[in-house]
C-alpha cells in the first residue's frame, strides 16, 4: 500500500495517521496460522499445498491404487496365517502352506515398500507452495506495550486503519478473505495507484511518485496526479491486467521519446520530471542477462517450470555460492532460459549480496530505488568477465 506500518508498533505517531491500535488490528488477521515454529532442515514445514502437474497427479493416482490394492493382500495373508489353528500347524500340509504364505507375504511386503519409496521419490519432485491455515480456535491478539512481546495490553480485534475506508464483513469474524476484498476495493485510494507507479517506475527511472516506497505524508507529491489517477482506474477496469497496462506504457509517444535533451532543457528539469523526453536508466542485470542471450540467439523463451539455477563461479569460502553451484543446472536450454525464473542469487552468475552496491533481498526500499541509481562498479566487472558474456560473444561472432 506505499506505506510503512512498523513504526507503529511501538507507540502514536503525533503527524502519523497509522496508530498502535491500527498496527496490531492487522498483525491479528496474521496471528492465527495453524503452524509450528519453523526449525532448520530440508523437508518443507506444513501447512502447504501440493501443487502436481497432471501427469504427477495421474502416476499419484496409480500409485495410491496399487499401494491400496497390496495392502488389501498383505491383510488378507496376515489374517490367513493368524486363523491357522494349532492342529494345523503341527501338520506337514499346513506347515508347507505356511511357509509358502510367508514367503508371499514377505515378497508382497517388500514389493509395497518399493511402491512407497517410489511414491516418495515422486513427492519430493512436485512442487510446494506455502500457504496459510488458520486454526480453529481464534489466537487472541493484543496491543503490546511500547511493543514488548512479554507485556501485552488491550486485547484488539481484526480490522483495518481507520483514516481508510471501512472493512466489509459477511460474518462475525473477519477474515483475510475481506481484508483481500478490502485492498482490492475499487474504492480503496492506494492499491492500484502503488502498483501502476512501480510498473512506471520500471520504465522510466522514477515513479509518478518519486518516492514509491512511501505515499503518505511523508511522501513526494505526484508530478502528474491525472495521470497516475487514469492509469490506476484503468488498470483497475481492465480487471488489474499488467499485460495491459504495460502495453498502454510502452505504446506511449511518452515511453518512445528520444532521449536526446539541450542543454537549456536539462538545465530546466534535469531530473525529467516533466516527462519531455525520454529517460536515461540502468537497466537491472536480469535485462542485460536476457539481452545478452537474445543477440546471440541463445535465449530460450519457454515459458512455467521450475525456478532455473544458473551455474555459479568459482567462489573460496563461500557456501552459498557452492551449495548453490551444487544444485546448478547443466542443461544449456535450462541455462539459457529467461531470467524472470532464476533466482535472484542465481541471475548474476555472481555472489552479489556480498558485494557493496547490491540492493537487499528483503528490502522493498532498496529493490525498487537503488537500481537506477547506484553505481555497482564490482557486479559490473563480475558479470563482464563472467562466463555468460564470454559464451554469448562467442556465440555471436560464430554466427
Amino acid at each position: 500500500m506505499g506505506m510503512t506500518l512498523e513504526y507503529s508498533i511501538s507507540h502514536d505517531h503525533k503527524y502519523d495517521p497509522v496508530k498502535q491500535r491500527d498496527f496490531y488490528q492487522l498483525f491479528a488477521f496474521f496471528n492465527n496460522i495453524d503452524g509450528d515454529p519453523e526449525t532448520p532442515g530440508r523437508d518443507q514445514q506444513p501447512p502447504f499445498l501440493r501443487l502436481p502437474s497432471p501427469e504427477q497427479d495421474a502416476s499419484l493416482n496409480q500409485f495410491e491404487s496399487q499401494l491400496s490394492a497390496i495392502k488389501f493382500e498383505v491383510d488378507e495373508l496376515k489374517q490367513t496365517l493368524g486363523g491357522l489353528s494349532a492342529e494345523d500347524k503341527a501338520s506337514n500340509g499346513a506347515a508347507t502352506e505356511r511357509a509358502s504364505l510367508t514367503m508371499k507375504l514377505k515378497q508382497k511386503e517388500e514389493e509395497l515398500g518399493r511402491l512407497k519409496a517410489s511414491r516418495d521419490e515422486l513427492n519430493r519432485t512436485i512442487p510446494l507452495a506455502l500457504v496459510m491455515k488458520e486454526r480453529p480456535d481464534v489466537r487472541p491478539a493484543y496491543i503490546l506495550k511500547r511493543g514488548a512481546y512479554d507485556q501485552p495490553g488491550e486485547e484488539v480485534s481484526r480490522n483495518t486503519p481507520a483514516f481508510l475506508l471501512p472493512l466489509e464483513s459477511k460474518g462475525d469474524l473477519k477474515t483475510r478473505l475481506d481484508l483481500a476484498r478490502w485492498v482490492t476495493d475499487k474504492r480503496h485510494p492506494l492499491l492500484a495507484r502503488v502498483t501502476v507507479n512501480r510498473v512506471w517506475q520500471q520504465f522510466f527511472g522514477v515513479g509518478l511518485v518519486k518516492t514509491s516506497e512511501d505515499f503518505g505524508a511523508q511522501g513526494e507529491y505526484p508530478s502528474h496526479p491525472e495521470l497516475l489517477d487514469d492509469l490506476a482506474n484503468t488498470f483497475i477496469d481492465s480487471n488489474w491486467n499488467v499485460k495491459s497496462l504495460v502495453r498502454s506504457i510502452v505504446l506511449s509517444q511518452t515511453y518512445q521519446q528520444s532521449s536526446s535533451v539541450s542543454s537549456a532543457a536539462f538545465r530546466a528539469d534535469a531530473e525529467n520530471r516533466l516527462l519531455a523526453r525520454g529517460s536515461r536508466i540502468r537497466l537491472d542485470s536480469e535485462v542485460i542477462r536476457d539481452q545478452f542471450l537474445s543477440i546471440s540467439g541463445l535465449l530460450n523463451n519457454a515459458m512455467y517450470g521450475k525456478s532455473v539455477k544458473p551455474p555459479q563461479p568459482a567462489c573460496e569460502g563461500c557456501l552459498k555460492i557452492r551449495w548453490l553451484s551444487a544444485q546448478a543446472n547443466s542443461d544449456a536450454q535450462s541455462i539459457a532460459r529467461e531470467s524472470r525464473p532464476a533466482r535472484i542469487t542465481d541471475a548474476i552468475t555472481i555472489p552479489g549480496a556480498s558485494l557493496p552496491g547490491w540492493p537487499a533481498e528483503e528490502s522493498g526500499v532498496a529493490s525498487s530505488t537503488a537500481g537506477p541509481t547506484n553505481t555497482a562498479t564490482t557486479l559490473s566487472i563480475r558479470m563482464v568477465n563472467g562466463r555468460l558474456v564470454s559464451k554469448t560473444t562467442r556465440s555471436t561472432s560464430m554466427t
